[in-house]
């Protein structure tokens, strides 16, 4: 263990408050026939490039790093073909499913509480076709989605809330200044600057132990999976390419994002995992979200 690593980020639950008032918000996923985005405040919760066709997708997502302080909150869920046989199709299929709730959770060390009732976002729209019941979109290029609901948590975050418009900014002066940040992280990472890494993470991980309102065991269980990415010896990384940027928090945030691979961060390595005899390459991916605090500040990383 890096014990400057453990300085710098293994105190950042001693700062949480309200942790008696602690209160989980999860998306819950179904989605299945496409490729999609779910996003909360414009804020990517998951993406998936449909790579297997008719393939489903159900997991419950986190969100509370999402949010903000209490109020309305917007969702949205972009519906794209998915790739069959290798190739993208060009229409939604009939067979596309949808279905985006959210649930407030209270977790204890026994089981899981809900704190309200399971608010449903959205099921799959549908139309009769020969007296069967298809997906009401389909044959269509892409569909959006979208809507709000309703959070409530005992803090009040930042975040990106008073941060600069990046997509009114000049696109190729902003693209070169985010590439170079990239490419410090880049370095920092193949030579192992961990401590480097941790420093220049602090502010947003503040945040992130506040909205998922850590404990010694949530920070301990943090620098634990810290360690065995950012900080992990021995990563060679790719060369930085094929990416573009991608905006989110309704502009205020920008990261990058392979072209060549749907979704994929830019930021990428590989290791060797040694167990027993064998040797196993292994594929690290990083992302980061970067904001501009103000206007002639330099990009931060925020998420």
């Amino acid at each position: 263990m890096n014990e400057q690593v453990e300085a710098i980020l293994g105190n950042l639950y001693k700062q949480v408050k309200n942790r008696d008032q602690t209160v989980n918000y999860h998306a819950e996923i179904q989605i299945g026939g496409c490729a999609f985005e779910v996003l909360i405040n414009d804020m990517p919760v998951y993406k998936y490039a449909g790579n297997d066709g008719s393939g489903s997708i159900g997991l419950s997502a986190p969100i509370n790093n999402n949010i903000l302080k209490s109020g309305p909150q917007t969702w949205e869920v972009r519906v794209f073909p998915p790739e069959v046989k290798g190739k993208r199709l060009t229409a939604l299929p009939e067979g596309v499913k949808i279905e985006l709730s959210v649930e407030a959770l209270k977790f204890r060390t026994d089981g899981v509480d809900n704190v309200s009732e399971p608010v449903k976002l959205i099921e799959t729209p549908k139309k009769d076709k020969d007296g069967k019941q298809i997906y009401a979109d389909a044959g269509k290029p892409l569909m959006v989605y979208k809507g709000t609901f309703l959070a409530k948590v005992p803090y009040e975050l930042k975040g990106w809330s008073e941060s600069v418009d990046l997509s009114k900014e000049d696109e190729k002066k902003l693209k070169t200044e985010l590439v170079l940040e990239y490419e410090k992280y880049r370095n920092w990472i193949g030579h192992n600057e961990s401590v480097k890494i941790a420093q220049s993470l602090l502010s947003s991980e503040k945040e992130t132990a506040q909205s998922l309102f850590y404990d010694k065991a949530l920070n301990d269980e943090y620098i634990k999976t810290f360690n065995e990415s950012w900080g992990r010896a021995g990563i060679t990384m790719y060369p930085l390419e094929n990416y573009k940027m991608v905006y989110s928090g309704n502009g205020k945030m920008v990261t990058l994002e392979r072209i060549d691979h749907l979704y994929d961060p830019a930021l990428a390595g590989w290791y060797i995992l040694k167990k027993d005899s064998a040797e196993d390459r292994r594929l690290k991916t990083f992302y980061l979200n970067f904001h501009r605090p103000k206007t002639g500040a330099p990009l931060e990383v925020i998420r």
